[in-house]
Order: C-alpha cells, then sequence, then structure tokens
C-alpha cells in the first residue's frame, strides 16, 4: 500500500493566523514572508486524550488490566499530567491579565531630627488600582496562545497513552511468543528424549552404530539447553512490562505462571487506511496546537509596536500616627496613562522577527510528524501486506515437514532409514515450528503498528 505524500494537503486547512490589532490575512501575509508555504493551523476538537488505544487488543483482559496499571503508574504518563497542570495555571494567568490589578500598601516610619523639633513619627495607608486596556491584542494572542500550548500539552497525554498502550501489548504479543516458543521447546526434548531412547536401544541390539547414539545424545542435551534461555526471554518480558507499568521487578510475578499466559490471539483484518485518519493522531494534534501557539506569539510580539493604555485609581491617606486619622492628608487620583517606548523599535522588530522564526520551525515540525505519520501506516501496512503472504506457504512447508519428521522416524524405528535423516527431519520441523509461531507474532505485531500509527 502506497500512500501518496499528496494525502498530506489535507492536514493543511486554513485559518487560526492572528496578529495584534491585524486581520489574520495581515498575519497570513507575514507568515507567508517568512519564505515558506506554512501550512495553516485547525481548530483543535474536543477529545480525551485518554481514548485512543491499541485497536486490536482491545479484546484482550490481560492487557488491558496493564494499560489500567499504567495509566496510574507509568512515570512518563505522570510527568505529562503534571505539564498540563502547570500549563492549565499558565492559561488562567493569561486570561487573568484582562482584569484589573489591585494594591494595597500601609507603613510608619519615624526620623531623628538634629534641630529642637527632636524626633517625628508618619504613618500612611494606600491603595490603588489599574486596568490595562487590551487595545491592540497582546492579551487576547497571549491567552490564544497559553491556550494552544495547554491543549497541545493535553494531546502530548494521548500520544504518551498511545505509545505506552503500544509498547505494552507488543511486549504482552512477545511474551506469548516466548511461552509458545518454551512449549515447542519442551516438546522438542521430549521427542529428541525417545529419539535418544530409541538409537540407544538399537546400539545396544547391535543394530545401529555408536556415532547414531551420541549423536541423539548430543541432539537431546541441546534441546535441553534451549530451555533456560527461553525461560529467561519470557522473565525478560515481564520485566519491561513492569517497567512499562511503572512497577517494581517482580510486582507482575503472576504472570510467571505459564498457564495465565494465552495464546497468541488471532490477526484481524486491519482498517481501511484513509488520510482523515491521521487527523486524529495525538501528535498531529499536538505539532498543529504548537504551530498555532507560534503564530499567535507574532501577535504578542507585533503589539509592541503600539503603545499601552490604561485607567488607573489611587487613594492614599498619610499621618502623624495610626492612632488618629482626623487630620490625615488624602491624596486621590484618577485617569488614564499612556506608555510608548518610541525608541524601541528595533528591540521590538527583532522580537517579531523571532517569534516568525519560531512559527516558521513550527509549520516545519508539523509537517515533520504528519509526514511521520504517512511513514509509519505504510510501513507497518506494508510488513503486514508481506507477513499476510508468506503465511500460507509457511503453513504448508510445516505441515508437509511435520509429515517428514513422521514418516523420517517411522522408518528409523522399522530400520529402514537412516538417522541422519531423522535428525536432519527433525532439526526442519523445528525450525518450521519457529518460524511459523514467530510469523503469526509478526502478524500481531504489525497490526499493533498499524494502531499506533493511526492512534486507533
Amino acid at each position: 500500500m502506497i500512500v501518496p505524500l499528496a494525502l498530506i494537503v489535507p492536514l493543511a486547512l486554513t485559518g487560526c493566523a492572528s496578529g495584534a490589532k491585524a486581520p489574520r490575512s495581515d498575519i497570513s501575509e507575514a507568515t507567508k514572508a517568512t519564505g515558506s508555504d506554512i501550512p495553516a493551523a485547525i481548530e483543535a476538537p474536543g477529545s480525551d486524550a485518554s481514548a485512543p488505544q491499541c485497536a486490536i487488543m482491545a479484546n484482550e483482559p490481560a492487557v488491558v488490566a496493564l494499560w489500567e496499571i499504567a495509566a496510574t503508574n507509568n512515570l512518563t504518563v505522570l510527568q505529562a499530567v503534571q505539564r498540563i497542570e502547570a500549563s492549565r495555571a499558565a492559561l488562567a494567568g493569561s486570561r487573568a491579565e484582562f482584569w484589573p490589578s489591585v494594591g494595597f500598601s500601609a507603613g510608619t516610619s519615624k526620623a531623628k531630627n538634629y534641630n529642637p523639633d527632636g524626633s517625628s513619627e508618619r504613618s500612611s495607608l494606600g491603595f490603588d488600582a489599574s486596568w490595562e486596556i487590551d487595545l491592540f491584542g497582546k492579551v487576547r494572542r497571549s491567552v490564544e496562545a497559553a491556550k494552544a500550548e495547554f491543549e497541545a500539552t493535553e494531546y502530548s497525554l494521548g500520544d504518551v497513552m498511545v505509545s505506552l498502550r503500544a509498547e505494552i501489548a507488543a511486549e504482552y504479543v512477545n511474551l506469548c511468543l516466548q511461552r509458545q516458543l518454551l512449549t515447542l521447546a519442551r516438546r522438542n526434548l521430549e521427542a529428541q528424549q525417545e529419539l535418544a531412547d530409541i538409537a540407544k536401544s538399537k546400539f545396544d541390539a547391535g543394530l545401529t552404530t555408536e556415532l547414531d547414539w551420541l549423536s541423539a545424545k548430543a541432539q537431546l542435551h541441546s534441546a535441553e539447553a534451549t530451555i533456560p534461555a527461553t525461560e529467561a526471554n519470557a522473565t525478560g518480558c515481564i520485566r519491561r512490562i513492569e517497567m512499562l507499568c511503572g512497577l517494581e521487578p517482580g510486582a507482575l510475578g503472576e504472570m510467571e505462571a505459564e498457564a495465565t499466559i494465552p495464546d497468541i490471539p488471532a490477526a484481524s483484518e486491519p482498517p481501511v487506511i484513509d488520510s482523515a485518519l491521521l487527523r486524529q493522531r495525538p501528535d498531529v494534534l499536538r505539532a498543529e496546537r504548537a504551530y498555532t501557539a507560534a503564530l499567535a506569539r507574532i501577535g504578542v510580539a507585533k503589539a509592541n509596536y503600539y503603545p499601552s493604555v490604561s485607567i488607573g485609581a489611587g487613594l492614599s491617606l498619610s499621618s502623624d500616627s495610626f492612632a488618629s486619622w482626623s487630620d490625615a492628608m488624602r491624596s486621590i487620583s484618577f485617569g488614564p496613562s499612556l506608555n510608548w517606548s518610541i525608541l524601541s523599535f528595533g528591540r521590538n522588530k527583532a522580537r517579531v522577527a523571532q517569534a516568525r522564526a519560531n512559527a516558521e520551525e513550527a509549520a516545519l515540525a508539523y509537517r515533520e510528524v504528519v509526514l511521520k505519520a504517512f511513514h509509519e501506516v505504510e510501513d507497518a501496512a506494508i510488513a503486514l501486506a508481506r507477513d499476510n503472504a508468506r503465511e500460507a506457504p509457511i503453513v504448508a512447508a510445516y505441515e508437509a515437514q511435520k509429515g517428514a519428521d513422521a514418516l523420517a522416524l517411522k522408518l528409523y524405528r522399522e530400520d529402514l532409514g537412516e538417522y541422519r535423516d531423522v535428525l536432519t527431519a527433525r532439526q526442519s520441523l523445528i525450525a518450521q515450528e519457529r518460524t511459523l509461531a514467530e510469523l503469526r507474532a509478526n502478524l500481531i505485531l504489525s497490526r499493533i503498528a498499524i494502531d499506533k500509527a493511526l492512534a486507533l
């Protein structure tokens, strides 16, 4: 399956470019001036960051239980949650800029005068309030950027969850595979023991040479040696699952019991792959919101070109003593004020240029994420198609080799065949059994990769 790069175009939707006291088209022109065709941002739909999951494994109770453990214990997930909290606080702080700031002051002082009046004491109370009017959109653009950054952190959590669930599902499949290989190894050990007993009996009866007996004995010990290594591989899968779940080594000790590990689940048909499916990927949405935030930061930088206008009010009292305010001096102030750094245009121009460069970088990162998404889907689909094409001939080869192994053993028992034929047939059967088990595991892993790439 080849996904054309042109399908990236539907992800580049128009809108969400804004600047300080400028229509959106002005900022669109500004972004075009950076020298590349920047994809426009899209509005972030409401979504549950924890919703994406590995669809093919969603009906496996053991895997779902592991996902639930990981959702509350995985340290990467917990870090992502804290980043969301920090971003939410930053958004609240940005919105608070719309409201006036209020201050209160109180104090007292004593002074020693080297004159006939001696010392003096002075107390004061003060209250002031100021409200900066957002005439040129600086606060609005700041809130817009903070909101987009907050949404990006939410999608980051979703991205972490997609990857985490896929990794747990893949390790679970690998664990199932190791258990199947362990079963095959034990079955092979029993078969090698039977073959060694036959060779020993024939040797004792003088019907074969000692070479056959020694070869059979060597194969028996070789089969025995594969079991500890396979058991260690299975334990390694469990340890990696524990790490993904944020658990200490041995916390999932009950999974050591072979009876708790089911066979590798059967692979189902992959979903019809559409470019629209990639829009739901959390990393694509996160990159898009980061790009939106970068565009809004251009507006914040451009607002520095304009003056800030604020309305202030103040009340102050000053008295010789806190005990009596009847003769206190009173001061009341109210009125607008304007602050404009006229000589800072060079500095402001540099800030705008920096913001535009950041937006250009965010746009390129957005494109990179989309391109990566298409490649991940394409690679997983190719792997799945390849393994699907291999399954029928491998199954046929396995069935044929199983018959050859049985026939070679039968002929050897009846003194009509050679031991080397039995040995060759048995080694080929072991290889075919292992290949078939690995193929069926790879079919599931390819489906997991597709589900991850599509955030299903």
